[in-house]
């Protein structure tokens, strides 16, 4: 795991690297061990070293990178709208049994019946027709292979000390945009209803919760990781700050305002306590 993650900081270290696949990056440096507490907790099939592994919104790979070095599986698909986080993905894999398909989640150029298991991480909280999107999924799985989803609920996420007001006001922003589009970053909890929906079977729903605890007292470098806490936060809001400005969910004053008070908060306090939960959930075609 410590390899993938020193592939993932080299790319963010690069300075001309787009801020999206930086972030990207970024975010996946953060979350790797995390997602492989959560990847370990999937059955699979006995036979699945022959099959074929598919990841919708791939991004940079790191499912299939993860599987890959698990050694399961022997084909990877990875499937995303970004064809430059493709071609980065397809380089860090380094063989040729992972292939890159640049398409839209909703017209994927995939056979009927060509996943044994299929990934879709942090996708659904775009998808604003999300049963015609998990009846299209279906197309490409093979009768009783698995569908793992994994995304966020934001209505879970725990901060203590409380956020700053500012800070929060950045946030609310973010998600009635994310509305705007389509989105729902509460989405996890109703998802085993549209799976139930869409004909999948034996449903099921593990909630996975990730804490960061840091105190100055105990903790020689603080600074450093609510440093870490804060960049991995500040980027994903800058990626979407025009769109708020442009919609008007916010004025630039308040967004940087409330970045700046985030900051604040997290070298102020004496100690900070964040948790933040996602769902995996898993079902048969």
């Amino acid at each position: 795991m410590l390899s993938i993650i020193e592939k993932f900081r080299a790319i963010y270290n690069k300075k001309d690297t787009s801020e999206d696949l930086r972030f990207l990056a970024l975010q996946s440096c953060h979350t790797a061990n995390f997602l492989l507490h959560e990847l370990n907790s999937i059955s699979h099939q006995h036979n699945c070293n022959n099959g074929t592994a598919v990841d919708i919104g791939t991004g940079l790979g790191i499912i299939p990178l993860i599987l890959h070095s698990q050694g399961k599986y022997h084909n990877y698909i990875g499937i995303d709208i970004d064809n430059k986080g493709l071609m980065i993905a397809k380089r860090l894999f380094e063989e040729n049994n992972f292939n890159p398909i640049c398409a839209d989640v909703y017209a994927m150029p995939l056979k009927n019946a060509i996943s044994d298991i299929l990934f879709a991480r942090y996708v659904l909280q775009h998808v604003s027709r999300i049963e015609f999107f998990l009846s299209e999924l279906k197309k490409i799985m093979k009768t009783d292979s698995k569908i793992v989803i994994i995304d966020v609920e934001d209505d879970m996420n725990v901060f203590y000390p409380e956020l700053p007001p500012e800070t929060k006001n950045v946030f609310a922003s973010y998600e009635k945009f994310q509305k705007q589009c389509g989105g729902d970053r509460n989405i996890s909890k109703k998802l085993p209803y549209f799976l139930f929906q869409t004909g999948f079977k034996n449903v099921e729903i593990k909630p996975f919760t990730s804490t960061f605890f840091v105190s100055k007292k105990y903790c020689r470098d603080y600074f450093k990781q609510t440093k870490d806490a804060f960049l991995a936060l500040s980027t994903e809001l800058e990626l979407v700050k025009d769109e708020l400005f442009k919609h008007k969910f916010i004025s630039p004053s308040d967004f940087h305002r409330g970045l700046n008070s985030c900051l604040v908060y997290l070298n102020s306090s004496d100690s900070i306590f964040i948790s933040r939960t996602e769902f995996l959930i898993t079902a048969m075609k």
